[in-house]
């Protein structure tokens, strides 16, 4: 569910954890989605990760 872009939350309510922090369990399973979000948000803000180090697009 997180590949499919659901939030934990979403995903805790779905399974029916008691706390979001059963689910928070599980994220070292998708270590990749912490690089994901920083170049979305990058994008968003019309800026690449290379601009953010000095290197040219």
């Amino acid at each position: 569910m997180i590949d499919l872009g659901f939030s934990a939350v979403a995903i805790a309510d779905r399974v029916g954890h008691e706390s979001i922090d059963i689910t928070y369990q599980y994220a070292h399973l998708f270590p990749t989605k912490q690089m994901e979000m920083a170049q979305k948000l990058n994008v968003e803000r019309g800026e690449e990760l290379g601009e953010k180090f000095g290197q040219a697009r």
